[in-house]
């Protein structure tokens, strides 16, 4: 675990309980600090065989996936000529906040501005 991200250690370290608890893991996405300093997403499938007792584990880099899908992200949330954010992201942030506002049990204020 020492080469995990830090935002993605407790995933791991779940999904490493997990494996051990006899399941296999399929996919698991999690950045790993490579030997030059610089973090890599790798996805992971791994599989216990408690008769032999060996864990068999594939890993392969995912990177470019990772950043092709923040940049398709970042298209879908914002305008291509100003680059302000969209009524995509707007509802999308809407809704997290409503729901922030129910689990809290707080007032919610809402404010639009036309530009």
């Amino acid at each position: 675990m020492d080469f995990v991200h830090p935002d993605d250690l407790d995933e791991a370290k779940s999904l490493n309980n997990w494996l051990i608890s006899g399941n296999d893991i399929k996919g698991l996405e999690v950045r790993f600090l490579t030997s030059s300093g610089e973090y890599k997403w790798l996805s992971w499938n791994a599989h216990a065989d408690y008769e032999h007792q060996e864990i068999y584990t594939i890993g392969r880099d995912v990177s470019s996936k990772k950043k092709s899908e923040s940049e398709l992200y970042k298209l879908a949330m914002t305008d291509s000529l100003t680059g302000i954010s969209n009524r995509r992201h707007f509802l999308e942030r809407f809704k997290m906040e409503i729901e922030r506002s129910t689990r809290y049990n707080r007032e919610l204020s809402y404010l639009t501005f036309d530009i």
